[in-house]
């Protein structure tokens, strides 16, 4: 068998040897320079001089090593992905991949980068490492660890990931069938915050009132009461359905999730990253991680069936009441990966992407292999606006501006402004409320990333909304606004009802409305508050105004008498859709020609010298219209065609 071969087939199989190789060949160089009398204390700490040049596992060669291995995309795409305990399980001392979002970024973890081993018959001395696992395992009957050699003590940086949340099950597929599970990951759609926090703190602001009244008009309240009258015959159903929620919530606090409805079989993993590489990571990050999940007792629980679940649940909650951080948490219920190699994913690429590891953010590459033509551009538009608006009561404006919704995406933040956010306000009516399903649906076809927030005074005031940290823990508390990029979030206020809303739900309040302006979350430090950008769009569907504020409103049609007929594209119609999407909103747009310029100045002017009280805020809002407006075309700039296009939709959706 070819040499190179065989490395390669080891490098997957049994990693661990590859890494020890690597570690003794350059190890054993500077031992032999400088060996003598292992009880002469100055030679050894001579010894720790010289060695100590090794607390960069860099240097050892092992990430040069199978970074060149991934490189192979044959070898990396042939990985198993590893999601759960018991796919863990499987694949222990194995090169695996795990993608996941980053929760939270522990301290630090201290360990034996070097300890000498001796035989205590011959007296022969070699040396170990503890990177890239949890303890030394080949250590022979007659071998013992020798404490006159003090060791060297390296760093390893820790990161508590999560599955990434709100993923819908197109973006799943793939991975699901390409790990031969028939056990399909389904969204359970619950109402994502209603449990109680088991603690909180109480946070001082004079500037917020404590308590708000929220009121509807009696029509409202009537149309709450007859809907009341209905619930009582389903009361039964809906008990039967409080015990799975329970459950799940349960799963949610105890994993630290940000979402209940995340698939019960899935699990979050301690990963722990070497080369001091612990500092590029960001919480809230897609990261895709290639390395070694380190042994547990195959006797730990599983999640095979709901006795199971309900165990694993309560050892994992008495487990995160600890104040120590991670090696508390049960390694088999929370497996630890120790990573060989990394990359970050690019949010707004398509999930299925199949991008080379060591080639993820080229998106120029993916736009020249993938961009359609112009012409197939303008069909497959066309086609789409014509399904939105068979969804969405035959209102093709309304279409219009859902599609620049999906489009949106932040791209640059300056003087406060937010350029690119474009929070959408769908305004419905009150015997058209099944509307917000459709507008869910609608997501959860086109979007990798969606989520439902069923918006009530309970929600508000008792919800996991904001993240804050839990210094007893040393943990962040993830909560609803904790998510990855580009991902669509449902503020549905059309749940709301009139009740009194107190400090808590204020606040949770103000911090959709900051997101909703400013694609910014202030997670809660007790003492300061955490400023983290982020870019999550937001569908806001309210009967009037919204509480919570659009850069848009729309209000849409009634519903026609007509049956409108809507059906549903094919399965390639739909990827043909969601590549559309995926494509053209990570292009780029050239500056438009000073003629086209200069018109859109005066077109401006021309606004406000006619109506002064034009605020100049509705320039930029224009701009943030006829840019993604010329996107979704694949144009490359904004032409005079797009702008006025743009004019065209805007006096449709005002009247």
């Amino acid at each position: 068998m070819d040499t190179d071969t065989n490395i390669n087939n080891r490098s997957i199989d049994n990693p661990i040897t590859v890494i020890e190789e690597l570690f003794q060949k350059n190890c054993q160089s500077l031992v032999n320079q400088t060996r003598s009398s292992p009880f002469n204390q100055n030679t050894a700490a001579s010894e720790e001089d010289e060695l100590e040049n090794l607390n960069i596992v860099k240097k050892w060669g092992i990430t040069d090593h199978f970074e060149k291995l991934l490189a192979d995309d044959a070898i990396y795409q042939s990985l198993p992905q590893v999601r759960s305990v018991s796919e863990s399980d499987a694949s222990i001392g194995r090169l695996v991949r795990m993608k996941c979002m980053v929760q939270d970024i522990f301290d630090p973890q201290f360990y034996s980068g070097l300890c000498r081993i001796k035989n205590t018959n011959t007296n022969q001395i070699r040396y170990e490492t503890n990177a890239f696992k949890n303890s030394i395992e080949n250590i022979g009957q007659d071998e013992v660890i020798d404490h006159h050699f003090e060791g060297v003590t390296f760093e390893r940086g820790m990161l508590f990931c999560i599955p990434i949340p709100c993923q819908n099950n197109w973006a799943v597929g793939d991975l699901i069938n390409n790990n031969n599970n028939n056990n399909q990951q389904e969204k359970v759609e619950v109402p994502a915050t209603t449990e109680k926090k088991s603690t909180k703190r109480s946070l001082e602001n004079d500037d917020i009132p404590m308590v708000e009244e929220i009121k509807e008009d009696d029509q409202k309240i009537k149309k709450n009461n007859n809907n009341n009258n209905n619930n009582d015959s389903t009361t039964t159903s809906k008990a039967t359905s409080t015990s799975m929620y329970e459950k799940e919530s349960e799963i949610k606090k105890a994993y630290n999730y940000p979402i209940s409805g995340i698939d019960g079989h899935l699990s979050p993993f301690i990963v722990k990253t070497y080369d001091g590489k612990d500092q590029e990571f960001k919480i809230n990050e897609i990261v895709e991680f290639v390395g070694v999940v380190s042994k547990f007792s195959p006797s730990s629980p599983t999640l095979d069936n709901n006795e199971q679940i309900d165990q694993m649940t309560d050892i994992l909650m008495n487990g995160l009441e600890i104040e120590d951080q991670s090696h508390k948490i049960p390694e088999s219920l929370v497996p630890q990966l120790h990573a060989i190699a990394y990359r970050q994913i690019d949010p707004y690429l398509l999930p299925n992407s199949t991008t080379p590891f060591n080639n993820n953010n080229n998106n120029s590459q993916q736009s020249t292999n993938q961009q359609p033509t112009i012409e197939s551009i303008l069909e497959i538009r066309k086609e789409l606006i014509t399904y939105l608006t068979n969804q969405l009561n035959g209102d093709s404006t309304a279409a219009e501006y859902f599609l620049v919704y999906l489009f949106s995406k932040v791209y640059l933040v300056a003087q406060g402004l937010c350029l690119g956010n474009f929070s959408l306000n769908v305004i419905i009516n009150q015997n058209d409320q099944e509307i917000v399903d459709t507008l869910e649906e609608l997501l959860q076809q086109l979007v990798s990333r969606s989520h439902r927030f069923k918006m009530t005074v309970d929600n508000l005031d008792d919800g996991d909304i904001i993240p804050f940290k839990d210094y007893d823990r040393n943990r962040i508390v993830s909560g609803l606004l904790q998510l990855p990029k580009n991902t669509h979030l449902i503020i549905d206020e059309t749940q709301l009802r009139e009740g009194t809303l107190h400090k808590q739900g204020l606040r949770n309040l103000q911090a959709i409305k900051d997101l909703a302006l400013f694609q910014r979350v202030e997670y809660d430090f007790e003492y300061h508050p955490i400023e983290i950008k982020t870019d999550i769009q937001l569908l806001i569907t309210s009967f009037g105004k919204s509480l919570t504020p659009a850069f848009c409103q729309v209000k849409l049609n009634k519903k026609s008498l007509e049956q409108i007929k809507k059906e549903e594209p094919s399965k390639e119609k739909l990827n043909q859709f969601r590549q559309y999407i995926g494509l053209l909103m990570n292009n780029g747009l050239e500056a438009s020609s000073q003629q086209v310029t200069k018109a859109i100045e005066d077109d401006f002017v021309g606004t406000r010298q006619r109506d002064p009280d034009t605020p100049q805020e509705i320039f930029h809002y224009w701009l943030t219209l006829a840019r993604i407006l010329a996107i979704s075309f694949g144009e490359k700039s904004i032409s005079l065609e797009r702008w006025n296009y743009m004019k065209q939709l805007e006096l449709k959706r005002i009247i």
